[in-house]
């Protein structure tokens, strides 16, 4: 669904974001109000990912093990699925306008990206990640993971945030550090 599809069915009944059905105002000004509010949206949801992601990808100090793994994606599915339905709506927006496309993979998308590639980089100089891993491409790797397993299992599916750290964590694990435990909880 466009945003304009949004507008216009927020428009027609009424509800939704503010907007009033008998605005005379022209449909471009809902847009750019509803864009506006996405943004903002975006932008939110990003701090909060980030302040629940924990110390392995916010601290550049901090040297991943793999148990952080397992809460830092507790926390970031828990933020997730508090938002999950309207993160799916914005998401699907994103294909039919290029404009919040690129503001979802600036605010949602990318950083992670940055953020495990630095920590990736971080825990290789360390030694608790194998030199032999490729950092950029394992951050793209587990963060497009992270991405269509939270839009499914946490918006579409509806699960929990601990069934989704059970399913994501034992893959983080053995991705990075090369340990597949019995059980994904500590």
């Amino acid at each position: 669904m466009s945003a304009e599809a949004i507008v216009n069915a927020a428009a027609s009944s009424g509800r939704c974001l503010g907007l009033r059905a008998d605005s005379r105002k022209p449909i471009a000004n809902d847009l750019a109000r509803v864009k506006l509010s996405m943004s903002a949206i975006l932008v939110q949801v990003e701090a909060d990912l980030f302040a629940e992601a924990g110390r392995w990808s916010a601290q550049p100090d901090a040297i991943g093990t793999p148990d952080v793994v397992y809460p830092n994606i507790l926390g970031s599915a828990t933020t997730f699925s508090k938002h999950a339905k309207l993160l799916m709506a914005l998401h699907g927006t994103c294909g039919a306008d290029g404009r919040l496309g690129d503001l979802w993979r600036e605010r949602l998308f990318q950083p992670f990206v940055d953020a495990t590639t630095a920590a990736i980089v971080r825990d290789q100089a360390a030694g608790a990640v194998s030199e032999n891993l490729d950092p950029a491409g394992t951050s793209l790797i587990l963060t497009l993971l992270a991405e269509g397993a939270s839009l499914e299992l946490l918006g579409r599916r509806g699960i929990g945030p601990e069934e989704y750290a059970d399913v994501i964590a034992p893959i983080w694990m053995s991705a990075l550090f090369g340990v597949l435990p019995e059980s994904a909880r500590f």
